[in-house]
This record gives structure tokens, sequence and C-alpha cells, in this order.
């Protein structure tokens, strides 16, 4: 089957291990690897011994009389010489050599001349190793018994090697004695060099002279001799032969193929070389204290003696020749010199004494920094000109914004955590950054109190290790209104906002919190958009607050304005997505703002006599009303909007003239209505046909009679009502009287009444009574619309309303002109853009903003931020993003973005600690209610991946470099970086300066290039001339310029860009080049070590330096490796008596730290094409002395469907290591419910077939 396009693979691929740190390292350049003279003492003596031999000894008679051999055997510092002497190497490459020659004849025809070649060799073989056990034992039987040395090397030779050695001459015996003679003790077919080799200086002796009766008897000491056994001659006569090594004697080859394959035969001659080296080892200290310390040696030995210490001082001076000769070509022929010392840098800080508001330091300022090792000042310099001045950062806050893709970046490690599914798309902000609460009252957990620019994120390791935590507040987002015609007192209200704009269909449904403001504080309801209407219906009982002007003393926020206001968030539901990723684009161009209001009672009343008492039944036109008896109503909170009113009337009684005196009309009279306009009271509507006391019935309600004009308003006014008064102008309506109730005939009546009734007969009645019109209750009803136009800022007549934006940390009133204006504030700029990479579309991803707040800053001035980060804790998985961060001020609410040449940034865009410079223009003011005023404020903000910016430890304004000036300091000074606070003071203190500080320690500092450092760069140098061409050049040049890179393996043709979006991994990609870099363990601190990856910055640095090396046509990936989990599942019996629960937790660690061995120990390095066995993890499973047995073990590769349950793991790709689960899957076997194993031969089930096996009992 074809394989997609982006995961392209090469069969004939050749698995390229990589370079390590420690391989790059040619010992042919090393002078000391091959000196002109190596001869130790123990060499000289030996040689000494050795030439004695040809040396005459003349007698008292000057004749010859033999030689001077016998003058230097008798000091035991010869027998631990020559021991010390012998070499290890030369030892086991002739044992090497032998074993090669008895391999490479394994396959021969068997014919006379091979098996003569087998049989010397094989002898051979014997006879060295035989020689060497007696050399040994005449070495320290010649030592003098005073030598602790001598009880040692005895013990050793009783517990080490006599047993293997009895083993030893049973096996000899049987290759004499067997069915085929396997040795020959002749040497015809033997080499030169195994011919001619020597053990300790003495010849190879055929093993057979041991244990037959040679001219003279070789006996071993009785230190061979194991329990029981006191003679050498009987005890090595009676060992029997032993043929179990060896074939089944039908063939010479395959017999000694057998044999030198055999466990037990390998096992016994490499104890004779391990036992060899201790020996060897043991004698070389002995030695030492013996030329030194002992007090016993010769005259001419102690002379020699002095000789040999005087030789080592031109001996020395002799083997310098090779590293100046190096020296000579490297620094004179090719002029290529070491590496000169980088002096210390440093970043300081400055604060200017109170009454100076900036000072100029010029460069070359310098510093003092205390006393080096030799007492020598150490001073620093200033490297550019800088200007302090008053600024300093006193507040930093944050906005996060997950991703609507929950595993954004869950790729290249299936372990990394993902976000919760409530998070997604949703906002949180964080009023102060470097808290671990994002509000100030949890401190930061980490010792050097990192924390994230954009919004602090954790992982709980014990409880939910694959999820992130967001540790901030959930970021509360919306509108708010401030508006006259919000200004409610009392009845039931209604308040609803009607939207007109665009994008508006995402508004249904949402769910809003709406806080009014009242006396108190916030009036809050729930409401949710109306579905297809772009509505929101605000409603509010007659018993809640009501609804009053802000108070900056009751309510937060900065709102300009006098007006009542009106707040809608966004609530998060964690049922439902955050909306605002929805609504962010929407678009208003204006807002429909009603109010109704009914029964409302609290206007003012006034009559003909004055103000009246309304909170009883009362006489609205008077005791005795009249025509033109008038009645005042009064209300600001109705005469400030463009309403229309119903009036609800409620007379004690109604009009009846069986009852009342009907001396007037029959209908009840007319009353006027009038509005007062600029201190006139005009008709309104030109209507004098209105009633308002009824004939019929109690109450009358007038609905909609009165609509009120622009000239009839008053200005926003929201005290309490006052009755009217002369000097009035507007917000009246008066009621005027068109006739009586019959109050003005009356008298006339009642004195017609006497004056007539003593003369009729019968008298006539007298009048009834007159009607008393008095009012129990007048109530008000009225809804009034004001239209909040958005995007024409002047299309309104009446005070207008102001339209804000509620951001997270502060509001902003916003007015579009002519433009409509978003419904929501605008967080974390993402766009959706066509870019010369192609396509870019970071909507969706997640992002940020970093928030600093600088005081004291008096524009236009450039300020100076030292950003300390903490190396490595960017995520190293991701890949940098073309300009990534992007730089604001804020200027009247609106953040504007710098230009590039005002900002100067040496962090690479948050990767590494540096100083970034802004130059502040005078347009970025500090009075703004965005955010907190009376600061000047920056932003960062990232469209994605925020990920891709290394924690921060500090923020510190007016920073300025400095770097370290010789002043003859110690060499050694570059080594290690200086501490914090060692710089402290000017060496010509200023009075303008009040303090100099050093917030953190000095970097960049080294000491001079060593030798071999120098030589190894020289060396690959000369090879790669600084140009990356192959695997090599890449591999050594990143390593050379990154010395903390444990590892790098360049691969050609290979693309490798990692990603949840369209992953490549091609195999066959000419023109591409990929790096993959492992960290140094050694040299990271709070990492995860079973993934030692490559921070971000030093990925981007590899980048960045092999570019300028490399050819214009080779695209360059630098990446981390892809660490592949392997797992085991399997069933565990531990012995009885250990703790179930603690070795559990053992077992696994013990299987991770076996599994990934170089996450724990730093000699160990890491291997691309390492494989892991089922055999040999079982194996080490069952060597724990904890474990009994295991059941159903299982071993699969996490990710790779092809390999599960397999008995071998391999990486899957070029760019893969295996690495060791963090969990295994161990299930602990129950004592109780623990099988039985039963044997059974089959006989119930198949015919019996004479085999045996074991099943469990269910």
């Amino acid at each position: 089957m074809a394989s997609p396009c982006s995961d392209i693979r090469n069969e004939f691929s050749w698995d390229h291990p990589g370079t390590a740190q420690s391989e790059r390292q040619s010992l042919a350049l090393d002078p000391n690897y091959a000196l002109l003279d190596e001869r130790s003492f123990a060499d000289w003596i030996v040689f000494v011994r050795d030439y004695a031999r040809f040396v005459h000894y003349f007698n008292s008679d000057n004749t010859a009389d033999g030689n001077w051999e016998d003058f230097w055997s008798a000091n035991p510092a010869i027998i631990l010489a020559n021991l010390a002497a012998a070499s290890i190497d030369n030892f086991r490459e002739t044992a090497r050599q032998l074993l090669i020659e008895l391999e490479k004849l394994e396959f021969q025809d068997n014919t006379a001349s091979d098996n003569e070649h087998l049989q010397q060799h094989f002898q051979r073989f014997f006879d060295v190793f035989t020689t060497l056990l007696w050399q040994l034992d005449r070495h320290i039987a010649g030592l003098p018994d005073t030598l602790a040395i001598k009880d040692s090397l005895r013990s050793r030779i009783n517990q080490q090697l006599s047993a293997p050695f009895q083993k030893w001459i049973a096996w000899h015996k049987h290759a004499v004695n067997g069915p085929n003679r396997l040795v020959d003790v002749n040497t015809s077919t033997l080499s030169d060099r195994l011919l001619n080799f020597k053990v300790l200086g003495a010849d190879i002796l055929p093993t057979e002279n041991f244990y037959t009766t040679p001219p003279t008897p070789l006996l071993f000491s009785e230190d061979w001799l194991p329990e029981g056994e006191t003679d050498w001659s009987t005890y090595i006569q009676n060992i029997a032969e032993d043929a179990s090594i060896f074939g089944a004697g039908i063939a010479i080859p395959t017999d000694i193929n057998a044999a030198i394959k055999h466990f037990f035969f390998t096992g016994v001659y490499e104890q004779f070389i391990q036992s060899f080296a201790l020996i060897i080892s043991e004698s070389e200290k002995a030695l030492e204290a013996l030329l030194f310390n002992w007090n016993r040696h010769e005259p001419h030995f102690a002379l020699f003696l002095a000789f040999l210490r005087l030789l080592t001082e031109e001996q020395a001076a002799l083997n310098t020749l090779t590293d100046r000769h190096l020296r000579f070509y490297y620094e004179r022929v090719l002029r290529i010199f070491p590496l000169a010392p980088k002096p210390h840098q440093a970043y300081l800080t400055a604060t200017l004494a109170k009454h100076v508001s900036a000072y100029l330091l010029p460069m070359g300022t310098q510093f003092k920094a205390g006393k080096d090792e030799t007492g020598q000042e150490i001073r620093f310099e200033l490297t550019e000109d800088f200007v302090v001045n008053k600024g300093k950062v006193t507040e930093l806050r944050s906005l996060f914004k997950a991703p609507n893709t929950l595993a954004l970046y869950q790729f290249g490690d299936v372990e990394r955590p993902i976000y919760k599914g409530v998070d997604k798309d949703r906002y949180f902000a964080a009023a102060v950054s470097n808290s671990a609460d994002g509000i100030g009252e949890k401190k930061l957990a980490s010792l050097d109190g990192r924390w994230h620019p954009f919004g602090n994120r954790s992982v709980d390791t014990n409880t939910d290790p694959d999820t992130w935590n967001i540790d901030l507040p959930r970021a509360e987002i919306g509108f708010a209104i401030a508006s006259h015609y919000l200004f409610c007192r009392q009845g039931k209200r209604i308040i609803s906002l009607k939207f007109e704009g665009t994008s508006l269909n995402a508004l249904n449904g949402v769910k809003f919190k709406i806080a009014l403001s009242t006396e108190k504080g916030w009036l809050e309801k729930e409401v949710i958009a109306t579905a297809n209407e772009y509505q929101l219906s605000i409603p509010i009982d007659a018993d809640e607050d009501p609804i009053l002007p802000i108070d900056p003393k009751v309510h937060e926020g900065d709102f300009d304005t006098s007006f009542p206001v009106l707040k809608a968030y966004l609530i998060h539901d964690d049922s439902v997505d955050f909306p605002y990723q929805a609504l962010k684009n929407t678009l208003l161009s204006q807002i429909e703002l009603k109010v109704v209001v009914e029964d409302k009672r609290d206007m003012s009343w006034s009559g003909s006599t004055g103000p009246l008492d309304v909170s009883k039944p009362f006489h609205p036109f008077g005791p005795a009303p009249g025509t033109g008896a008038v009645f005042v109503m009064g209300d600001k909170e109705v005469f400030q909007k463009k309403a229309t009113i119903s009036l609800h009337f409620n007379w004690k009684q109604k009009i009846d003239n069986t009852k009342y005196f009907s001396g007037f009309l029959d209908d009840s009279p007319k009353t006027k209505f009038q509005v007062l306009e600029d201190g006139t009271w005009s008709l309104e509507n030109d209507s004098v046909d209105k009633e308002i006391v009824p004939a019929t019935q109690n109450n009358v309600d007038l609905d909609n009679k009165i609509i009120l004009g622009a000239l009839n308003l008053i200005a926003p006014d929201f005290i309490e009502n006052r009755p009217y008064s002369s000097k009035t102008t507007a917000g009246y309506l008066r009621f005027k009287l068109d006739g009586d109730w019959g109050h003005a005939i009356y008298a006339k009546a009642l004195a017609e009444y006497a004056k007539n009734a003593p003369a009729d007969d019968p008298p006539p009645p007298a009048p009834l009574p007159l009607f008393d019109p008095q009012l129990l209750e007048v109530s008000l009803d009225y809804d009034a619309t004001q239209r909040i136009i958005l995007d024409d800022s002047s299309a309104t007549d009446e005070p207008a309303a102001t339209f804000y934006h509620l951001h997270p940390f502060g509001l902003a009133a916003r007015h579009g002109g002519t433009d409509k204006v978003r419904m929501f504030p605008e967080l974390v700029p993402q766009s959706n853009t066509i870019t010369p990479d192609g396509p870019q579309n970071n909507v969706g991803n997640d992002g940020g903003e970093w928030l600093i707040g600088i005081e004291d800053l008096a524009p236009p001035q450039v300020v100076s931020l030292l950003i300390q980060l903490a190396p490595g804790t960017a995520d190293p998985l991701l890949e940098k993003p073309k300009d990534h961060i992007q730089w604001w001020y804020l200027k009247n609410n609106d953040w504007v973005p710098f230009e590039d040449k005002e900002v100067t940034d040496s962090t690479q865009q948050l990767l590494q600690s540096g100083l970034i410079r802004f130059s502040i223009p005078e347009e970025a003011n500090t009075e703004h209610t965005l955010l907190p005023a009376g600061k000047t404020w920056i932003r960062a903000t990232v469209e994605t991946g925020v990920d891709a910016v290394n924690q921060i430890i500090g923020v510190h304004a007016q920073a300025f470099p400095v770097i370290m000036i010789d002043n003859s300091n110690d060499p050694a000074l570059g080594a290690l970086p200086l501490p914090a606070g060692t710089i402290a003071k000017l060496i010509d203190p200023v009075a303008a300066i009040k303090k100099v500080e050093q917030p953190y320690a000095t970097f960049g500092g080294s000491a001079k290039e060593g030798s071999i450092a120098y030589y190894n760069r020289t060396g690959e140098t000369l090879r790669h001339k600084a140009r990356a061409i192959t695997q090599w050049d890449f591999e050594r040049i990143v390593l050379q310029q990154f010395p903390h890179i444990h590892k790098i393996k360049c691969l050609n043709h290979l693309r490798y860009e990692p990603g949840t979006t369209d992953p490549i991994y091609r195999e066959l990609a000419p023109g591409h080049v990929t790096l993959i870099s492992v960290a140094d363990l050694r040299q990271l601190n709070g990492v995860d070590h079973l993934r030692p990856y490559t921070s971000l910055a030093d990925l981007t640095a590899m980048h960045e330096y092999l570019s300028c090396r490399t050819t214009c046509f080779a695209e360059i990936h630098v990446r981390n490796p892809q660490f592949e989990p392997v797992k085991a599942s399997f069933r565990v019996k531990f012995h009885l008596g250990y703790d179930t629960s603690f070795y559990e937790k053992q077992l696994n660690e013990d299987m991770v730290r076996h599994l990934s061995p170089w996450a724990f120990d730093n000699a160990i390095g890491i291997e691309f094409s390492t494989e892991m066995s089922k055999s040999v993890l079982i194996n080490f499973i069952e060597e724990r002395v904890y474990v009994d047995y295991l059941e159903d073990f299982v071993l699969s590769h996490t990710t790779d469907v092809t390999q599960q349950d397999v008995e071998t793991v391999r990486p899957t790709k070029q760019v893969s290591i295996l690495v060791s689960a963090r969990e295994h899957d161990i299930t602990l076997i129950d004592a109780d419910a623990e099988n039985e194993w039963i044997e059974d031969c089959g006989c119930a089930e198949e015919p019996i077939t004479g085999q045996i096996m074991w099943v469990r009992q269910q």
C-alpha cells in the first residue's frame, strides 16, 4: 500500500546513530595519548633487571663471574614492578587473537592441516593462561612475608583462582586424552606474535608439564590447594578429566567450537583475566608505597631510585614535544589560536535620587564587583550610553485564551497534557501575573518564582497528569450603557435592549449577567438573548431597588458619567461553549434602549392652594373647585425622557346626580391638559375634552393621552421631585378645570331654598350636598425609547447615552463615529490572513496578552526593561512562530502598535534573558479607564503558541548591560559566574544615582580554551571549514557551538515537521536536512529526565547558526526527538514478607530505570536505535529479590498498533527514541486466589507422547 505524502519511508535508510560530545575527541590529537616516553617506574625497574643479565660481574680477581642479576632479584620491588608493568590489554588481545584463529575454521572441511591448526592454537590458548597462573604463583611466593600485599594476593588466589584452575586442568586432560586429541604442543601454525608471546617476562609452558612428571617438577604453592588437600602432586594427578564443555567427539572442529563457546569455559578464562587485572592494580599501589615508604632498600637500589626521580623531570620535558609541535603547526603555520577567555556580562539596574528626573550614564562608566582570589579588584564597565529615568514597573497582568481544539499541541509525545473540555475557547484573566492564583493571594510554588507572562497553568501529576489546570480567574467580558433613560425609581419596570448591526445571529440564546446601578450597589439579573430578535429584556419587580445614577463611592469602575449604568457580562457556563469567540466580531450600528414602567406613584403634586399631600385622600382642585382651578403633576424621571404617558385616577366617589347637587351640566366638567414649555403652559394636542372625573365609575384611565416631545424635556436630573413653582420652566403637567360641580351657584341655591321654603307647601326639597372631588390615588405608566446611534455621533438631539466595553481589567467608552462599534472588547487579537509563507489562520488557537504597567514615566522617554527568564521552560516541541510577539502601548484606551524602530529586543522574543527597550511616544498617556490610570501601559500579544516563550523570573526597569574589563585579574575568574549582588557600586559615585543593583548572576564568562578542546576544535575546523555539507559537518559544528547539547543526529534528505495539523515525516525529501538534538541532562534542572528535550531557545539558535553556514538550497529543520513510550503489562507475585504496596511502586521505578538508564546515570548515553526485548525485561524483573514469579507478560509500543504484545519493540522513525512509560500496568497476584499448578501428561484428551506439561488449575 502506498504511503501518504506526509509519511514517506526510505526502505534503504541507514540507521545513523548521531554524534555525542564524548565522541568528538580525537585521540590522535591528544598529546598525552601516545607519549614519546611512556615508561613508568615499574617499566624502568623491569628494564634494569633484564639489562643486568647482560652486564658481567667481575670478582676481586678481576675476572668475569656471572652477571648483575643477583643484585636486582633480591629486592621485592623488582617482583612488584614486574607485576605492575604487565599489560592487561596486551594479554587480552593475545587471547582474542587465539579465539579468532579457533573460530574462523569453524566450518572447515576437517582436513588434517585445518585440524592441526586448531589443535596447536587450542593448546596455546590453554598454555597462555596456565603460564599466567604459574607466574603469578611464582611472583607472589617471592614476596617477603612482611608485606601486606602478599597476604592479599594469596587470598585472591585461594578464593578466586584455585577452583577455576581445577576445571581448567580437567578440561585440558580431556582435550589430551579424549576420543579426539584436541591439542598439539607443536607450534608450526602459530604466528610469530603468538609464538614469541611472553607472560610476565617468561616463556610459555605446556599445560601438560604441570600434571605430568617433567624433568623439573612444576609445583604450585599450597595457596592453590582446596580445603582438605595437602600435597600438590597428589591433588593435580587426581583431577579427573571433564568432557562437559566439549562436543560429542565426532570431529575435532565441532568439539573445539563447542568448548570455546561454552558458558563455563568463557566464564573461567574471563575470571582469570579479571583477577590478573586486579592483581596488576594492587601491585601498582603496593609498588608506589614500597619505593618511597620502605626503609630496607639496598644502597645501589636507593641510588637507582634517586636517578629515576631525576629522570622523570627530563621525561616530562621530552613528552611535551608532541604538544609543542602541534601548537607550532596550528598557531604559527595555520594561525589558528585558542579561544580567548570571555569576560563576564551582567545586567544592572539604577535608581535615581529623589531630586533627579533623568541622568546620563556615559559609556565606559565603571562599577565595582569586589576582589578576586589574587586580591585584584574586579571591574565592570557600561557598554553604551544609558539615560536613567524614574520609570518603574508596578503592575503585571495577563490574559489567556484557551484553544478550541483541546489537544492542540499533543504531538511529539502522547503523554503531553491537553486542556479540559470546559475550558474550550474560554478566556482567563490574572490581575497579578506573578502569583499562583492570578489575584496575588497565593505565592508561586517554584523556588525561583517563575511565572508565565500569558497566564499560569499547571498539571497535577498525582490526580490528573494528562490535563492542564488553568490557575487563573475566568475573565469577565461584556459591555455597558450609561443613560438617563435607565433612571427608574419606582414601579414595575422592564428595560430592553434591541441591537442592530452585523453578525448578530450568534447572539441568540446567549446568557448574560446584567448589573444595574442602585443606591447600595448593583442589582444583578440573569437574562437570555431573545432568539431571532437580537434583544435583551430585563424585568425589574416593583419591590426591587430603584435604578439610580452611578456613585464612584459605591460602584467600581471608572465610568465617566453621572447617569445610571447597565452592565452586561457574558456568563461562563460550563454546560455550553463560552460565546465570546462567536461574538467577538459582532458590530453594532445602534441600540434601542426601551424602558417600560407601570404603576409609578412618586410624582410631585400641586394644586391651586400649593403642594398636595397625596399619601391620603386629597382635593386636587381645592376644596371648592371652580372654573380655572388647576392640578399640577411633576416628575423628573418622566420629563427627561421622550415618553408616552398613561395616567390612572382613583376617585373617592363617582358623580351621582341623585346624591349630589346637580346644579351643573349633565356631564362632568372637562379638563385641559397643559405641559410647561419654557415657562409657558401649552395645550397638549390642542385638546380640551378630557375628563378625569368619572360619571359612572371611580377609576379613570387616560391611556397614551400624553406624549412628551423634545420641548417638554428637562435636562437629566436625578434629585428628588419638587412641587411646582413659578420659577420652573419645564417638567410639569397641568390639569386646568373648565367648569365646576355647582360650587359657584350652590350658595345661591341655598339662599333660594331658604327664601322659598317657608312659603311653599309642601316646602321644596333642600339642595343635595355638593359633590366633593377627592382623589384616593394617582398612578402613572410610561414607556420611553432611546435610540443610541453608535455609527453617527451627531444623530441625537438629547443627552447622548454612552456605550462602554467592559474589559477584564477596566472599561472604555466606545463611539464609532462613522463606523460600527464592536459589541465586545477585542481581546487577544488573532488573525486569519495570507502571509508570504502561505495562509496563516490563528483563530481558534491559544493566545494571550501580557500587560506591563509603568509608573513615573514622562513620555517621550525610553524605558529599558530587564526580562529575566527561566531557561528551558518554553515548550520544546513547538516551533517558534515568525514575528511571534507584538508590542503595543495604550493611548486613550486604544492599543497602538509600536513601530519596529521603537522596540529593541535582545530576548529573542522571550526565549533568553535580556533587555527590551521601548521608545515611548508622547501620545502614550496615563489617563485611561481600560487599565488603572496613572501608569503607562505596554502590551505584548501572541496570536498562537503561548508556550513558545520562556517563563519569567523577574521584570526590572532602568536596566543596562555591563561587561567585565581586564584588570590583571585571576585567569580562572571566568570559569564561574559571579552571584547576584556582587556588582553594587560605582567606581566614581554620582549624587544623582541613589542605588545600583545586580539582580541576577553574571553570564557569558569563560576561561581560556583548554588544550584538548583547542586541538579538537581545530582538527574539526580543518575538516569542515566552517561549512555544513555532510552529516559529519553538521553534527560537529552544532556540538562545538552548543557544548551543553549531549548528542546531535543529522539526517540528510529527511523532512520532519511535527504538529497536530498536517504533520510531515518524509525520509525521501531532497533538499531537506533534519537535525535531532538531545540535551545534556547534567546541565538541566527541574526537567523531565525521561524527556531530555532541548529548549526552544537552543533549537531556534541552532537553526539560525546553521543557516549562515550551509548552502542556501538546503532547508534546515532542527527538532527534538520523538520519545516513544514502551509499556509492559503483567501479573506479578512477590515473595512473602515484602510490603506489596511499597514494592509495587518500587518495581515500576526499577523498570523505568532499566528501560531508560540514561535518565538516571549520566555515564550512559542515549541511543536512537535501541530496542527493547521482552525476554531481557522479564529476566530483569525476575532477578529482583522481592519478585517470586510473573504471569501474562505483554510488552507493547504505546502508539504503534503494529507493535502490540511483541517480543521486541523498535523505534518507528529515525527521529525516535524508545523510552519507558511512566507507569506500567502491574497487577498483583493475590495469595488467596493464586492458581495451583499441577502436572498433566495430556492423557485425558490426546494419546500419550511421553511429554509432560504443567498447566494452571483454574
